[in-house]
């Protein structure tokens, strides 16, 4: 065993964060059961970073015009092509989405899929990682 492990092995855990935890307090936002993760293609637990989901939600002066699930949709769509579409590491995918952000307006989003084979994906901001 190297110094390094046998520093690891001796460490203690003081505090510890869930991703149910984080679904729970709204940090995270699980979209795995939706229709549009089922059509995305996505077949293990996704979700989406209160950051990244506050973007994907539809701007008051939209609704009507634009609905949650279109860019949803929009989103998981763009980031399962993303990651299909990756060479190498496929642990941190950076995407782009175009959002409608008013009337006339559109803005073009960098967004990171995040895969953790133990818990799944996570579509985040790149201020988040």
């Amino acid at each position: 065993m190297d110094e390094q492990q046998k520093q690891q092995q001796d460490m203690v855990v003081i505090f510890s964060y869930t991703r149910e935890q984080a679904i729970a307090d709204g940090v995270l936002v699980d979209v795995s059961q939706t229709k549009e993760a089922r059509e995305a293609g996505f077949k293990i637990p996704i979700v989406v970073t209160a950051g990244a989901h506050a973007l994907i939600e539809v701007p008051e002066a939209l609704k009507g015009v634009q609905d949650y699930k279109g860019r949803l949709w929009d989103t998981l769509f763009l980031a399962a092509q993303a990651f299909l579409r990756s060479r190498g590491d496929k642990h941190l995918v950076p995407f782009k989405v175009i959002y409608q952000t008013g009337e006339g307006r559109v803005e073009i989003l960098d967004l990171w899929l995040c895969f953790n084979e133990h818990e799944g994906f996570t579509i985040l901001l790149p201020e988040e990682y």
